[in-house]
């Protein structure tokens, strides 16, 4: 059974998702854990973004970020769906799609309309309603800028 719960509220979480993050993204963007740490503490401290994690009964298993920009090119652009990552023995049960719903659900609730996310993996978002909205390249990476409508 998947539970999606605020962050905030399993402060005993918060290492171990900055952890994943950190793996995945931060460290490629030269950020240290110490950093990636105190940014998810900012997120849940802020106003208008919002720190997710997923439970699979009592195990983290997926969390997800709402911020105000993930992309400095594109700052223009807010809310941003950040983050959305699966531990590897989870995925294909489902948790992605409840961390997107959820996150969605989230940013619906602060009063945004919309929201916007960038992926090299822009099917995936598709199957979720997720529109292309440009494409960009990063290295050697095809990036898609995508938008979804919330209300």
């Amino acid at each position: 059974m998947i539970n999606i719960e605020a962050l905030g509220l399993h402060p005993e979480l918060i290492a171990l998702c900055a952890r994943w993050n950190y793996e995945e993204w931060g460290k490629h963007d030269g950020r240290s854990l110490e950093e990636t740490i105190a940014g998810l503490q900012q997120i849940i401290a802020g106003a208008k973004q919002e720190a997710l994690v997923a439970l699979w009964g009592t195990v983290p298993c997926g969390m997800v970020l709402l911020i105000d920009c993930d992309l400095a090119s594109h700052s223009h652009l807010t809310p941003w769906v950040a983050s959305v990552l699966v531990h590897r023995e989870f995925r294909g049960r489902g948790v992605g799609r409840e961390l997107l719903a959820a996150i969605e659900r989230s940013a619906h609730g602060f009063g945004f309309d919309g929201a916007h996310l960038y992926t090299a993996m822009p099917d995936y978002y598709r199957r979720s309603g997720w529109l292309d909205r440009e494409s960009l390249t990063q290295g050697e990476d095809e990036l898609f800028i995508m938008s979804k409508f919330l209300g």
